[in-house]
């Protein structure tokens, strides 16, 4: 049974322990008993560590599948704990008026570009009895070219008060008046 270096093959201690190969290279692999090798162990220390295991077994002190279910709460515990901070990091950007709602963005982008377009729109009427009036090609391209960018002027009009009037959960950020200096 022993083996000429002293040391037990899987089999040999499957055999003394009443158990399968497989269950002694599971008992391997959680660290409940000590290889000495690759598919070779010792059996004086194999065997005080598998009658611990087996004595805290008994006493009810450790379950078989305690590791890793205890492993898969712990796992399943932080996943919990990095999802709610991060929610709440999320709904803090949101009531800060960091980060918005795809739905507003999408709303005020449309009256930003509606409004542009508007006013693109509006410059061949708004335009018509100035150029009519204009011979030189160059001031007729100025003042297009100035009624273009007039409109474009609509696309850089950004407001962020018009994205918090659509969030409902934006808290405006506390001013102490009380600490402002007023002049008398």
């Amino acid at each position: 049974m022993e083996s000429k270096t002293g040391l037990d093959t899987e089999a040999t201690v499957a055999e003394l322990f009443g158990v399968t190969d497989r269950r002694i290279r599971q008992l391997a692999q959680k660290k409940i008993i000590p290889k000495a090798g690759k598919g070779l162990y010792d059996f004086k220390p194999t065997a005080q560590a598998y009658i611990r295991y087996l004595h805290g077994l008994a006493n009810g002190a450790i379950s078989a599948d305690t590791d890793e279910l205890h492993q898969h709460l712990l796992q399943a515990q932080t996943d919990e704990r990095v999802a709610k901070a991060r929610m709440a990091e999320l709904e803090l950007s949101v009531m800060q008026g960091r980060l918005h709602e795809a739905d507003h963005v999408k709303k005020i982008m449309i009256d930003m570009i509606v409004a542009c377009r508007s006013r693109l729109l509006a410059i061949p009427s708004k335009s018509a009895t100035t150029i009519a009036n204009m011979t030189d090609h160059v001031e007729i391209a100025s003042h297009l070219r100035g009624l273009i960018y007039e409109a474009l002027e609509a696309l850089s009009e950004y407001d962020a008060e018009k994205f918090n009037e659509l969030n409902e959960k934006y808290v405006p950020p506390y001013i102490d008046e009380s600490s402002e200096k007023t002049d008398i």
